[in-house]
């Protein structure tokens, strides 16, 4: 016998066959008594079925970003964009802004001054030209009381405004 009254075969049973509360009632009573316990899987997040994508730049530098989405009917679209140093808006084609229900984008961007790059593995053609991309996941939330994903930039550490790394 091991611990308070738990036979030795059952803790053996335990490790060596899968046992479901269908098979033996609720296991977490026969457990309790050595402190072990059944934990469900946690709960998943709830994601909108589909929502606006707003954009970041936390760099002081103005960027030019190559941004591929997928759009509600499934096909999946690329768009460039010019962002100012610290601006932030909804990205919009030439009609409206842009939803997606995919939290998987691919994107490339640089500062106009061409000193920092964000890219990535993933070969993109586009106006004109193969591009670099890296791979993102948006992040869900809600953005002025519109159902959103989000993502955005960041310059590197040495980022201070109006100095350089190098002098």
């Amino acid at each position: 016998m091991i611990g308070k009254n738990v036979p030795l075969g059952i803790i053996i049973l335990l490790l060596v066959v899968p046992i479901s509360s269908a098979q033996f009632g609720n296991l977490g009573d026969l457990l309790g008594d050595l402190g072990g316990k059944i934990i469900a899987d946690p709960p998943k997040p709830v994601v909108p079925n589909n929502g606006y994508i707003y954009f970041s730049n936390h760099c002081s530098k103005p960027v030019e970003l190559i941004f591929r989405y997928r759009r509600i009917d499934g096909e999946w679209k690329t768009l460039k964009f010019d962002f100012n140093g610290r601006e932030s808006a909804y990205l919009a084609d030439s009609q409206n802004r842009i939803k997606t229900d995919n939290s998987i984008i691919y994107y490339y961007a640089r500062s106009k001054d061409g000193r920092l790059v964000w890219d990535g593995l993933y070969k993109k053609y586009f106006d004109g030209k193969t591009w670099s991309m890296a791979q993102g996941t948006l992040d869900v939330g809600e953005v002025s009381g519109l159902r959103s994903y989000a993502f955005g930039i960041s310059c590197p550490s040495f980022d201070w405004p109006d100095q350089e790394m190098f002098q």
